[in-house]
């Protein structure tokens, strides 16, 4: 689990989109998850939702699937042997899979720039900051998970009692925070005004965006 938690520390880590815009990220995530769900998770959709995110997200699209492999087998495995069909896990698991990649690319996005493309697509700015207060702190939660279990192992602490420690610990840290960014805010004297910027489209921001409407266009017909 300590592996895996390293893994999703470095997928979550806020590198920045590999190419684009936050806001043709955003629109490209919702035009596929329409498009995953309008075709009922057939596979072909899914792989190639996950051949844009990979457009977008480089290696962390991969990294990401890899990662939650053990969690995608599991599905795959309760959803044959409550279902009886090999096809209808097939075709679910791979749709998650390719959530997930989505997932990979909104985590991508640095706070700052979810925010601004939150707002520009009319989200009132108070929600848009908690939107992307919660993406960063979910990082941050991570990262102390991983060096709460990291300093329980060190311990020699049995594997029975680590997970239910590691409640207590993350419950306590999770309060201790939320007091913190209360009182940040503040004394900060946080208005909620939106302080944003504007970037350019590039030539590869209306690629992915014309490939994600042409995944959408696939799904409605076909």
């Amino acid at each position: 689990m300590l592996k895996m938690l390293q893994e999703t520390e470095r997928i979550l880590s806020p590198e920045g989109l590999r190419v684009g815009d936050a806001r043709i990220a955003i629109a490209c995530t919702l035009a596929l998850t329409l498009a995953l769900y309008i075709s009922s998770f057939r596979i072909e959709v899914s792989l190639l939702i996950i051949a844009i995110a990979c457009m977008y997200a480089g290696l962390r699209a991969l990294r990401a699937v890899i990662v939650a492999s053990p969690f995608l087998a599991f599905f795959a495995l309760s959803s044959f042997l409550l279902r009886g069909d090999a096809t209808h896990a097939a075709t679910t698991t791979f749709g998650f899979a390719s959530l997930v990649a989505l997932g990979s690319v909104l985590a991508a996005i640095p706070p700052a720039e979810l925010s601004c493309a939150l707002v520009y697509f009319r989200v009132p700015y108070r929600f848009a900051f908690l939107i992307s207060l919660a993406v960063r702190m979910f990082r941050v939660y991570v990262r102390d998970l991983k060096q709460a279990m990291e300093a329980m192992k060190l311990s020699g602490e049995r594997k029975i009692t680590i997970y239910a420690k590691l409640l207590k610990t993350m419950a306590s840290i999770a309060v201790l925070r939320s007091v913190a960014i209360a009182e940040t805010l503040y004394s900060r004297g946080f208005s909620g005004k939106a302080e944003c910027f504007s970037r350019r489209l590039s030539r590869s921001d209306c690629l992915v965006l014309l490939f994600a409407i042409v995944v959408l266009t696939y799904a409605c017909l076909y």
